[in-house]
């Protein structure tokens, strides 16, 4: 399982005391009441999906929701929810009494970044100001967008209810814990300054792996620049970048896409970022340009409303990319929040992670597609492989000390969490819904997440999708220090395997950029 789930398990055992337990049956907010048991998580909205794969999973290691008792409540639009309430009747396998009503809040409005800051505020008295959703506040008519998704595979059937008002927030809740795809060390507030970790344990969780998207009328023209045929959604026919070319574009060194090669009406290269707050920036600052880490200063130019436009979510960014492609207004992240106006059929560039939906894709007007990165896609097989070293590995953070410890009892969660830390079996059945066309499971390829190296067992190299699909354990470590370091490049792990690595020129021992 990922630690998502597993946390929510510890953290609901920690506030199951007391709770009533409930029947079995479809819960929707109107059953709210006193005797629910609440999780509240911030932080990385990369992880959001699989968040809802936690609560929805029926095979073994199940899910922490009954199956079919599950209502999602949404603030935002469809693509850029900032906050969602998980409500559903606990399943056995969630650490506390089957049928206890159970509540997993999570808000997405800055990324990583308060996935420790808050955490760190609590556990030195510090107000946090993180916002969830207040469940006194909506109900099913005030949050009118209804979508009854039905049960697929492995996955219990849920309903959606999006549109709750913005009103329906209550701020200065302290989270039971905080989810990051770096660490802390390269994570930044949403306003630029430095994020402290003080007397917080943190624990390996996935490994994220990240995408670049280009809007699809700059994918097919670099597919049909590099001489595929195009249009063409086939994974074989996927256009690719070099690190360098990325890295140019991201930054601004790369001004038109003329200089790639590319001839569009308009030349401009528009970049669809992430805020300072995220992990998914940080990962891209990381690996493209070295910033945040020791040896370089090179950045993602800031959010200027013009060129570059900075996201507080993965559905921003998608929502952006859809603006450039087709035509729409795009509000600026930071103030003074003005509104820019985009003609359709521009070529924009952005970046996500791997957990990508069918719905993540329509919900976006089908405006993007993933590119291969030096010659390799962002696959799970690539990162088995080492030919794509592009992922980072994820931190959960607890609280261990000071009077403000979720539950009272953190620490003793914190010890559950590494015991059953990287079930790679919960991780195989969420990559699952990340199969979407057009890169489809049917294609032979798995977007997604891994379990990070050292953990367990990782398939046997080289590694295949057919292997890395039913045990997407990844083989290289961001570990080789004893603690996460998200700027080293990824290294063969042979703390627990003797299998010799395929030769890769992307494999290495020291920094990026060094």
């Amino acid at each position: 399982m990922s630690i998502l789930k597993t946390a929510i398990r510890c953290a609901i055992a920690t506030a199951a005391a007391g709770a009533a337990v409930n029947s079995a049956s479809a819960l929707d907010i109107s059953a709210y009441d006193a005797s629910v048991v609440n999780v509240k998580i911030s932080g990385s909205t990369a992880l959001d999906n699989t968040l809802v794969n936690t609560a929805i999973e029926t095979a073994s290691p199940g899910g922490v929701c009954t199956a079919g008792t599950t209502d999602i409540y949404y603030i935002g639009t469809t693509g850029t929810y900032t906050n969602r309430m998980i409500f559903c009747s606990a399943s056995g396998d969630s650490g506390i009494a089957a049928g206890t009503k159970l509540a997993i809040f999570k808000e997405s409005t800055v990324g990583s970044g308060n996935g420790v800051q808050p955490l760190s505020n609590a556990s030195l008295n510090v107000a946090t100001g993180v916002g969830f959703i207040n469940p006194a506040t909506i109900s099913d008519a005030l949050c009118p967008t209804v979508n009854v998704v039905p049960a697929n595979g492995n996955f219990s059937t849920y309903t959606n209810h999006a549109g709750c008002p913005t009103s329906a927030v209550t701020v200065n809740d302290i989270p039971t814990l905080g989810v990051a795809d770096v660490e802390a060390a390269i994570l930044q507030t949403a306003g630029g300054g430095a994020v402290s970790a003080a007397n917080l344990k943190a624990t390996p969780t996935l490994d994220q792996i990240w995408a670049v998207p280009l809007t699809k009328n700059a994918y097919y023209a670099l597919q049909a620049a590099e001489g595929f045929a195009s249009p063409s959604d086939l994974p074989a026919n996927a256009p690719t970048l070099t690190h360098s070319e990325v890295t140019g574009l991201l930054s601004g060194d790369v001004f038109g896409w003329s200089q790639i090669g590319l001839a569009p009406a308009d030349d401009t290269v528009y970049i669809c970022r992430r805020d300072k707050g995220s992990g998914s920036e940080a990962s891209f600052e990381a690996y493209f340009s070295g910033a945040r880490c020791s040896l370089s200063s090179l950045n993602i130019p800031g959010e200027d409303g013009n060129v570059v436009f900075a996201n507080g979510s993965a559905g921003g960014v998608r929502s952006c990319l859809q603006n450039v492609f087709a035509g729409g207004n795009q509000t600026e992240y930071y103030p003074p929040k003005a509104v820019h106006t985009f003609h359709a059929g521009g070529y924009g560039i952005g970046v996500l992670n791997g957990e990508l939906t069918a719905a993540n894709l329509s919900s976006a007007g089908d405006s993007y597609r993933l590119i291969a990165v030096d010659g390799a896609g962002p696959l799970v097989e690539n990162v088995a492989n080492g030919f794509y070293p592009y992922f980072s590995t994820g931190n959960g953070y607890q609280i261990v000390a000071g009077a403000h410890i979720p539950g009272g009892n953190v620490a003793l969660a914190g010890n559950q969490l590494l015991k059953l830390l990287g079930e790679s079996a919960f991780v195989a059945d969420s990559n699952k819904a990340y199969g979407s066309a057009p890169w489809t499971i049917a294609n032979g390829t798995q977007l997604g997440d891994a379990s990070p190296a050292g953990h367990l067992p990782a398939p046997a190299v080289p590694a295949t999708f057919a292997t890395v699909a039913l045990n997407p354990v990844n083989a290289y470590s961001k570990s080789t220090s004893g603690s996460i370091n998200n700027c080293d490049t990824p290294v063969f792990d042979v703390t627990d395997y003797a299998t010799t690595p395929v030769p890769s020129k992307l494999l290495g021992n020291g920094n990026v950029n060094n």
